[in-house]
């Protein structure tokens, strides 16, 4: 199946073509404010490298977040319309899945980490494909014991941005060994391909209509709109 894999919800974008569990051709750019300007024509360039036209993609693959709430609509929103347009399949993958598919047939404790600044921080905590701590929004500083008791004192590897506030707060508490990989292979293109052709091999595909971002929180105007009804009580912005 050809597939073509959105990933824009760090200030990277990155775009993967690929026919099942090969990669195709892969292009990433830096600059969050250019993901408009970009999106659209680093996707006929990839498309160009592998001589394949629009019509001849049969998946859509989008990374729904957690992370940055303009590039995450973005990416919906074109992943939407082209599976639309071109009549094809469509699927999307939590970022925090996509960050954990490098170590998912390894032994490792590892929580997959997205910056939410403020000392706070999208989580989820893996061993392989087994989900020990959910995906959702914590404080640095009160996780650690969450993660304690989730992996009776064996050593854990923390990817992604919020590397440094994890360690910052670890330095209070310091409850467990860890060790860090603040670069990572994680979040892009490539993994959620990866992620995405397994899924496509089971069926589990999503409904264009109800295929939904994964913010993990709400935005400050979605919070102030649903506050403004009534629909929800006052409270921190988280």
């Amino acid at each position: 199946m050809r597939q073509l894999s959105i990933e824009l919800s760090s200030p990277e974008i990155s775009l993967a073509l690929s026919e099942g569990s090969e990669i195709r051709a892969y292009q990433k750019g830096r600059g969050l404010r250019q993901h408009a300007e970009t999106l659209f024509p680093m996707l006929e360039s990839i498309l160009k490298q592998v001589k394949w036209e629009r019509s001849d993609l049969e998946l859509i693959a989008v990374g729904t977040g957690p992370g940055s709430f303009t590039g995450i609509r973005m990416a919906l929103t074109a992943a939407k319309v082209l599976a639309f347009g071109l009549g094809v399949k469509l699927i999307g993958v939590s970022g925090l899945e996509i960050m954990q598919e490098p170590y998912r047939e390894s032994q490792l404790y590892h929580l997959a980490t997205i910056d939410a600044r403020g000392g706070r921080l999208y989580a989820a905590l893996w061993h392989g494909e087994e989900v020990l701590l959910p995906e959702g929004k914590y404080e640095a500083e009160t996780i650690w014991a969450e993660i304690s008791n989730r992996i009776s004192g064996k050593p854990l590897l923390i990817s992604g941005t919020a590397c440094e506030a994890m360690v910052r707060a670890q330095e209070e508490t310091r409850p467990l060994t860890y060790f860090v990989d603040s670069h990572g292979k994680g979040l892009n293109a490539e993994n959620l391909a990866a992620v995405a052709a397994r899924r496509a091999d089971l069926g589990q595909f999503d409904s264009l209509v109800e295929l939904a971002a994964n913010y993990c929180s709400l935005s400050q105007a979605e919070r102030l709109r649903l506050e403004a009804a009534g629909q929800i009580q006052k409270g921190p912005l988280l």
